[in-house]
């Protein structure tokens, strides 16, 4: 769904080549955030909770019931930090930058939101759009690399699992 919601935010800024009209741009830009919203409900759910059935009944519930952690995440512009990791099984610095990356992004793109549907004053060019929709292909192929990488290295798959646990339940102190 990431991937048609960038598709679909793309659609909107060459819908209007000559002047676009600021509700096309908000919606844009407000697509953009969904894009990876819709990203983290999916992946997090996936990686979090094991079996399609309890996957497909969660996915709802981490939609809304916990989105209030991820905004919360979001809000402080940081990484949930579930784990103390030894240095043994501690995964490997570019996880942790990309997964960093990937929440500042995320929250660039929640604010530029939020001001698209309530902010009346607020007003887009085409260009701000189009670097909200950038933000959210960015951090939809950082996601897909991350996980790539995971599939190979064990203690990056564990990071994601507890990154995407953090999302949904929220951070802990320490993880055993």
């Amino acid at each position: 769904m990431a991937d048609e919601l960038c598709e679909l935010a793309r659609h909107l800024l060459k819908r209007e080549p000559k002047k676009p009209r600021q509700a096309t741009l908000r919606r844009a830009v407000s697509t953009a955030y969904y894009a990876v919203f819709h990203l983290f409900g999916e992946e997090c759910t996936r990686l979090a909770l094991q079996g399609d059935l309890v996957r497909k009944k969660a996915r709802r519930v981490v939609a809304h019931a916990h989105i209030g952690k991820l905004r919360e995440t979001l809000r402080q512009r940081r990484l949930p930090q579930p784990w103390h990791f030894h240095e043994d099984e501690a995964p490997c610095r570019s996880t942790l930058e990309n997964l960093r990356r990937m929440t500042e992004i995320a929250k660039e793109l929640q604010e530029a939101r939020h001001e698209a549907d309530y902010d009346a004053q607020a007003w887009f060019s085409r260009k701000d759009a189009e670097q909200q929709v950038r933000r959210a292909e960015q951090a939809i192929r950082l996601w897909d690399g991350l996980r790539k990488h995971a599939d190979s290295c064990q203690r990056c798959r564990r990071a994601l699992q507890l990154f995407a646990a953090a999302v949904i339940f929220g951070p802990r102190r320490h993880v055993s």
